[in-house]
């Protein structure tokens, strides 16, 4: 649906699968991790575990990713 969910949680993961972080979303259904990235473009995963659901972002130095997810 397009109603924002509070309070869900969501996990950033490395390409190695290790958790990075774990946030949970606002009341309005956002999220954010402040992480700054230098060096060469990375993977992560970032996850919404109740819901089994994934996406794949790749993260170039001194930029941000924004992901987004329909829930089912």
């Amino acid at each position: 649906t397009l109603t924002p969910v509070a309070g869900a949680q969501v996990e950033i993961r490395s390409s190695t699968n290790s958790l990075l972080k774990t946030v949970l979303t606002d009341a309005d259904g956002w999220y954010m991790w402040l992480y700054k990235h230098t060096g060469k473009a990375a993977t992560f995963t970032v996850t919404l575990p109740v819901y089994n659901l994934e996406q794949t972002v790749t993260l170039k130095s001194n930029q941000f990713v924004v992901t987004s997810f329909t829930l089912p």
